[in-house]
């Protein structure tokens, strides 16, 4: 009793100023129609600013999962988009050789498959950079397979998976090999990083018949078996270009489309016929060399 009366005594001017503003504020607030409608609206604009930075602070911590759903449907749509692919496919080629006698001998076996995981290690600051997945081989996750952003921008490809874990190498990395094309030509270049701008890549041996410009898209040519050839993964944008040593080739500066920064959910497509066709390419070089 004795620690509330002193506390009182401490504050009771405080108080006493609380008291009487409240009281004059209520006074005035019903003074007249259109000070009642001023003291409301700035009490909603209060009200509204609280309730708004929760809601971003709520939408913030929801952004990872709403990530994954997103990354999931564009896998899903993936997957149902290829085979439409391969029935366009097996279609013209029903129409080619007119050998096909009943639709259901033209139904197409899929070449690619997709899936979805997350980013959990990443790295961007060295030579030789990799990214590790939270997937492995007990969930479906092959080396080999390419590896993309939800909207379609080129990250890398799986190198090496545990049971639990996957290894992306990504394109910053300088042993990292792989070809573009400008959009609307079919000249492809060879995708090179020099191991210390994160930002950019080198499309080097672009043939001088291709014309690149500033500002024109660049995707993945689709012959390193990663990726579906139809399937335009982008890589960046045209940001200049140079004469090679030999001038007849263009080294075209690309200022990348994925931010490796900010990396969370990955698109993950899965060739079927990747082994086949690696091991058959593999067997012809080495028998010219023989």
């Amino acid at each position: 009793m004795y620690k509330l009366i002193e506390f009182l005594r401490r504050t009771y001017v405080v108080l006493l100023f609380v008291l009487i503003q409240a009281i004059a504020l209520y006074v005035y607030s019903g003074s007249t129609s259109y000070t009642r409608a001023k003291i409301l609206s700035q009490t909603a604009g209060l009200t509204g600013g609280v309730q708004g930075l929760i809601a971003d602070v709520k939408s913030y911590f929801g952004l990872s999962s709403q990530n994954e759903v997103l990354a999931r449907r564009v896998a899903e749509l993936e997957n149902e988009l290829d085979i439409y692919r391969q029935q366009e496919a097996a279609a013209e080629l029903a129409a080619v050789t007119l050998t096909l006698s009943d639709e259901e001998s033209a139904e197409p076996v899929r070449q690619y498959e997709y899936d979805v995981a997350r980013v959990i290690s990443n790295s961007i600051n060295s030579p030789r950079n990799y990214i590790t997945l939270n997937k492995g081989t007990a969930q479906g996750i092959t080396p080999n397979m390419g590896v993309v952003t939800p909207d379609g921008c080129m990250v890398g490809y799986t190198i090496a998976c545990s049971e639990n874990y996957s290894v992306v190498m990504p394109m910053l990395n300088v042993d990292f090999r792989n070809s573009g094309k400008l959009e609307g030509d079919n000249r492809i270049g060879a995708i090179v990083w020099n191991g210390v701008d994160p930002s950019h890549v080198t499309m080097n041996e672009l043939p001088d018949y291709a014309q690149p410009s500033v500002g024109e898209e660049v995707y993945g040519s689709g012959l390193s078996h990663y990726f579906p050839v139809d399937m335009k993964v982008r890589i960046g944008y045209v940001e200049s270009f140079t004469k090679g040593r030999n001038q007849t080739t263009f080294d075209v500066v690309v200022r990348l489309a994925t931010d490796f920064s900010s990396l969370d959910y990955v698109v993950l497509v899965r060739n079927k016929s990747f082994d086949e066709v690696t091991q058959l390419e593999q067997s012809v070089k080495q028998t010219e060399k023989k």
